[in-house]
């Protein structure tokens, strides 16, 4: 641990990632998606096979579980709800902001994504929804 916080610290290119604990304080199991290298702790809940689906993204200095009133109620009223960490929050690697990793991580250009049915972000991840609807207005975030 103590070494990936100093390559952190120092512009390294590895990246920090905490070990993730079964379920969430709300008892939502906590599972992980793995994503060019990178972890990202992620809970679902509701049915898979719901007709809509919303994802809940978190605000500065919080996490997944900053959604742990909402998640349960919102998958009893029928939609499949997905709570993540983002990069460098909660249990999520943490790799140096401005090193080679982050860089390398950068961009999903010319995929397409299709447009959300929701939205639904608090302070800094509300803020992030906007930004990246804005930011690459064909669905390529």
């Amino acid at each position: 641990m103590l070494l990936g916080l100093l390559s952190i610290a120092v512009g390294g290119s590895t990246a920090f990632t905490p070990s993730v604990p079964p379920t969430s304080p709300a008892g939502v199991p906590n599972q992980i998606w793995q994503w060019r290298g990178q972890q990202v702790r992620y809970q679902a809940l509701g049915q898979t096979d719901a007709e809509q689906a919303v994802v809940l993204v978190h605000g500065l200095f919080v996490n997944a579980d900053h959604w742990r009133r909402n998640i349960d109620a919102l998958a009893k009223a029928g939609l499949r709800v997905y709570s993540l960490d983002l990069l460098g929050y909660g249990y999520c690697s943490k790799p140096d902001p401005y090193g080679e990793v982050a860089a390398s991580l950068n961009g999903e250009n010319g995929r397409d994504l299709g447009e959300p049915e929701v939205e639904l972000g608090t302070s800094w991840g509300g803020r992030r929804t906007v930004r990246v609807a804005m930011t690459h207005p064909l669905g390529s975030a």
